[in-house]
């Protein structure tokens, strides 16, 4: 009786993959995209536009990365980068430990986030002005390890009317994140960021964390 039982269970389990690698069964639902570290760094960059540098999500992930600066709490304001840096191919790096309540959570009107600017010279000529690229990858400190919270958020520079005038300006890139909904009190965080010319030259960048908005 055991055999046969056993038997049975073996023919049973046969069908079911036959049926998989078959097509026939009904698709499974995407699975969450987890990053993996890989050997060759070349197959996980991705060209950054027009200035053709690779940005990679796993590269500026590695513990070997140490951040160019670290924040606790909460960034005051701002912090701005220099216009020249070059960790995991033209990134700067800069960890924020343990999240204050006060910037996390969620607001009526708006939920705590992060947010990457490029605060270099304004370009005054169209080309130029969006020709200006980059953004910033995000992670989160989980055990010992940074996990990519998202790809690279990237932005590129737009030409458009000024708010003051008829005159035609530069609108440089930024970029934002609020999480999964929003950021966690607590939570320690990583941004590699980087702003670019059709050049390829980097430019200084400014971080802000800015606390959720609810407005009486």
């Amino acid at each position: 009786m055991k055999t046969r039982k056993y038997l049975l269970s073996l023919i049973s389990l046969i069908g079911v993959l036959g049926s998989a690698c078959s097509g026939d069964a009904p698709d499974a639902p995407d699975a969450p995209q987890v990053e993996t570290a890989v050997d060759d760094e070349a197959s996980a960059a991705v060209e950054l536009g027009t200035a053709r540098q690779a940005w990679s999500v796993i590269s500026c992930g590695r513990e070997n990365v140490s951040p160019h600066t670290v924040i606790e709490g909460h960034i005051s304001n701002f912090f701005d980068s220099p216009a020249s840096y070059g960790k995991c191919t033209k990134s700067y790096v800069l960890d924020l430990h343990e999240l204050d309540a006060s910037h996390a959570g969620t607001g009526r009107d708006a939920n705590a986030s992060f947010q990457v600017r490029d605060v270099g010279p304004v370009p005054t000529n169209q080309a130029d002005c969006e020709a200006l690229e980059g953004g910033g990858i995000f992670y989160e400190r989980v055990g010992n390890a940074w996990v990519a919270l998202t790809g690279q958020v990237v932005a590129s520079g737009r030409w458009g009317r000024s708010l003051f005038g008829p005159q035609m300006v530069c609108y440089p890139p930024a970029v934002s994140f609020g999480g999964d909904g929003s950021l966690d009190a607590g939570a320690t965080y990583r941004i590699a960021a980087t702003y670019r010319n059709a050049a390829g030259d980097t430019r200084p960048i400014r971080f802000e964390t800015l606390p959720p908005v609810t407005i009486h």
